[in-house]
């Protein structure tokens, strides 16, 4: 997929705390993803963190885990990239069943 994930406003993350940074994916084509998709962990710059998020098929008003391990605020400006997205395949929660397949 060629996507990434970038920030919308600046944002001030306080020290030893995580928020949620709402961000927009940046598409390299017309159509919105049709599959699943994550931003994987990503180190912004030393103490600041992405946490890796399982993201909706939309492209805006997106919500991504964003974590400062140090003691100083840190800043994160508008249009950062955040991380490149990628497909993944979600499984069943217990209790869910799936199609089952003979096996041979």
């Amino acid at each position: 997929m060629s996507a990434s994930h970038r920030t919308r406003l600046t944002r001030e993350i306080p020290p030893r705390s995580q928020q949620n940074v709402t961000a927009r994916v940046t598409l390299l084509s017309t159509h919105e993803p049709a599959e699943d998709v994550m931003v994987e962990t990503k180190q912004l710059k030393p103490g600041l963190y992405v946490g890796r998020t399982l993201l909706p098929t939309s492209h805006r008003d997106m919500k991504v885990c964003v974590a400062n391990t140090t003691n100083k605020p840190q800043l994160i400006a508008p249009g950062k990239c955040l991380g490149q997205l990628a497909s993944v395949t979600l499984l069943p929660s217990k209790g869910e069943t799936t199609e089952s397949t003979a096996c041979t």
